[in-house]
Formats: structure tokens, sequence, C-alpha cells
């Protein structure tokens, strides 16, 4: 039993190294696409655009359901659920959220 269980702990460190390095990439991922949420939300500001834009949101739901495997389109979907709020909430209060 020792010995399995050793092996099973570096096998969790190896697992939590790999999704350390994914949580690095997808952090800076979304530091761009917040940037970018933040340029639109001032072009939308300069032309009387509504923020909530549904169309956007639903072709990226729609991109997502056919681009991954069933079982995590609705963990995916939720994740993107909270993106599209905070997206908003940014776009809204325009140059509140920079880093």
């Amino acid at each position: 039993m020792g010995v399995s269980l050793n092996k099973d702990v570096n096998r969790l460190d190896k697992y939590r190294r790999k999704i350390d390095s994914i949580d690095n990439r997808i952090i800076k991922l979304l530091k761009a696409r917040l940037k970018y949420v933040e340029k639109i939300g001032n072009i939308k500001k300069q032309n009387g655009l509504e923020i909530s834009d549904q169309k956007r949101e639903n072709f990226i739901i729609r991109k997502i359901e056919k681009s991954v495997n069933p079982e995590n389109v609705e963990p995916i979907k939720e994740i993107y659920s909270t993106i599209f709020e905070i997206s908003k909430k940014i776009e809204s209060n325009n140059n509140t959220h920079r880093q």
C-alpha cells in the first residue's frame, strides 16, 4: 500500500504542476482579453452603443457547443457566463479594472 500511495502522490504532484502551468496561461489570456474588453467598452461608450450584445454572446456559446466535448459543454458555458458578466461590468465602468 505504501508504494502505491507514493506513486499516486507523485502523479498528483505531476498533474498539479501541469494544472499550474495551464492556469498561468489562462491568467495571461484573461488579462489580454480584459484589455480588449476595456477598449470595446470605450468604443461602445463613445458611440452610444449598448453594453450587452446578446448576438455576440450567442455566437460564442455556439462556438463552444461545436468545439467542446459534450461532457465539457456545460462547465465551459458556465465559465463563459461569468466572463460575460465581468466583461459587461468592465465595459460599463470603463477603465476601472486596469492592470
